[in-house]
């Protein structure tokens, strides 16, 4: 993932980062992990986790800061219940509204 996440930053000027994993309801989020286990951490945490470590290697690569974030897909069932956010369409439109060009997205889970 790394190197594919480096080949496309090096193709683009001052490009955003955007990590996309599956989306789960908030509430399965608070019961995933084990509470004060840090050997155990929450969905959310793993990505975020997950995420930290990429950024580190793709700046190590690439010579530069990385702005990165998190967003999620696949979000279904009722509409009452809340899923982690942000969606990723809303996302990459929140970045095009604030100006940002260029966006690699890259998926590092289900």
């Amino acid at each position: 993932n790394v190197d594919a996440i480096v080949a496309a930053m090096n193709e683009l000027e001052q490009a955003h980062l955007t990590l996309v994993t599956h989306s789960i309801p908030v509430a399965m989020n608070q019961n995933s992990g084990l509470p004060g286990d840090p050997s155990q951490p929450s969905y959310l945490r793993q990505h975020q986790d997950l995420g930290d470590e990429i950024c580190r290697r793709v700046t190590a690569a690439i010579g530069r800061q990385v702005d990165v974030d998190l967003a999620f897909c696949s979000r279904s069932g009722p509409p009452m219940a809340k899923w982690l956010e942000p969606d990723i369409n809303d996302r990459l439109q929140q970045l095009a509204d604030e100006g940002v060009k260029n966006v690699v997205v890259a998926p590092i889970g289900f």
